[in-house]
Formats: C-alpha cells, structure tokens, sequence
C-alpha cells in the first residue's frame, strides 16, 4: 500500500509505441508492459549484481513465457506462454487472458510478417527485422513457434529481452493504429499507467490482479 515517488534524470517527450520509436518506451512501459523474460530478482547478488545493462542468460527467469526450448542448430526456438495472465480490467482488452496469439501477433507487427507482411516492420527496430524470420506461429492457445531460415546467435536474446520485445494489446494497436497515447495503453504487468503530466510526471497505479509473487518472499 501506499505512494512511492521518486525522480528520474529523463523522461520521454511522448508515450511512444516501440514499433514507431527505438528506445524511449523503456521508462513508461516497464511495468506496464511485460516481456517474455525478465532478471531474476530472486538470485544472490554474488551471482550476479544487476547493475549493468547486460543481463546474462543466467540471470533471467520466465515472465509471460514459462519456459522455452530449442532445437539443437536453434531453429526452431519454442515458447510456452504462462496461463493465467490477464491483460488490465481497461478497455478494450477488460481483463481477458493473454494468449499466444497476442505473442504472435505482436511479433507479426515488429517483424513484418503475416498481416504485416505489406506495411513491413519497424523501421527503428533494426535488430528485430534483421532477425531471417521464416514465420512465427501461435501453435496452440499457450504456445508460439518461432522460426528463422538460419540460426544468429543473439536471436533468443532479442526475442526474449529486446526493448522492443513487450507484449502490447492487440484490440488497441487494431482499433487505433498504434499504442501512442498513454491513454490507451493496456499491459499485463504489475502497474497502470494512469496519469502523465507531459515535462513533469507519470503516474502509475497497482494493478491489483497482478499474476506474480516476489521472487524472496513467494507468500506477497
């Protein structure tokens, strides 16, 4: 319970979907947003401190994917999709659960496949339309196969953890083009985004049907 306000040396000039833009997302998304890993805040700081950009492998956990595996080039790399998460009890998503086919499509978006395959991907994600996608298939309700013609070495990385990687709302991104306006940003982490006071603040509530549990103390 309670408030927490703290300061922040940079904040966006808009609330800029990641598809239109390249890194400014990061500070209003996170925790709006979730990708399919996150750090494991749970591990010992000797492991691993966190206080660098660079996360290992090793020092990630599953967050909208609860596990994963690949083929031994690689390809195809497979994700199965945590049950249970909901997006916000906002519209138009209104608290329906998160399903592989808003993985899919999402990926379809950034990459520039199925639907997408005209309008092509995003042009400020270079990292992600690089990747040789072949396809990405929502196989199942909770699993998604994504498929490359060749195997890169920061492929799982980038699928998993990439700042362009979050999940965002189908329903919204169908019914206004993108997930520009703060206003109708849904997400399925921890926090809403309930006010943003351009130059000043933004203000986040708790979501209170959050899918999580603290990685030390699994009772909160």
């Amino acid at each position: 319970g309670g408030t927490f306000t703290f300061h922040t040396f940079q904040l966006p000039q808009t609330m800029a979907d990641p598809y239109l833009a390249q890194f400014e997302t990061t500070h209003t998304t996170a925790g709006v947003a979730e990708v399919l890993l996150v750090g494991n805040w749970g591990i010992s700081r000797d492991e691993f401190d966190f206080k660098g950009m660079f996360k290992p492998m090793t020092a990630l956990t599953g967050s909208l994917a609860e596990s994963w595996e690949t083929s031994m080039d690689g390809r195809p790399i497979t994700f199965h999709i945590r049950e249970g998460v909901r997006w916000h009890d906002k519209a138009p998503m209104n608290g329906r659960e998160l399903t592989a086919k808003d993985v899919e499509f999402n990926w379809h978006r950034m990459a520039g496949l199925g639907e997408f395959t005209e309008t092509g991907g995003s042009p400020h994600q270079g990292q992600i339309t690089a990747i040789p996608f072949e396809s990405v298939t929502a196989t199942d309700r909770y699993t998604v196969v994504f498929k490359t013609t060749e195997a890169q070495t920061d492929t799982l990385r980038n699928l998993l953890i990439h700042h362009a990687a979050w999940v965002y709302p189908p329903e919204v991104i169908k019914e206004h083009g993108d997930a520009n306006d703060w206003r109708k940003l849904v997400g399925t982490g921890p926090y809403e985004l309930t006010e943003w006071v351009t130059e000043s603040s933004v203000t986040f509530t708790k979501n209170p049907n959050y899918w999580k549990y603290d990685e030390k103390f699994p009772e909160n």
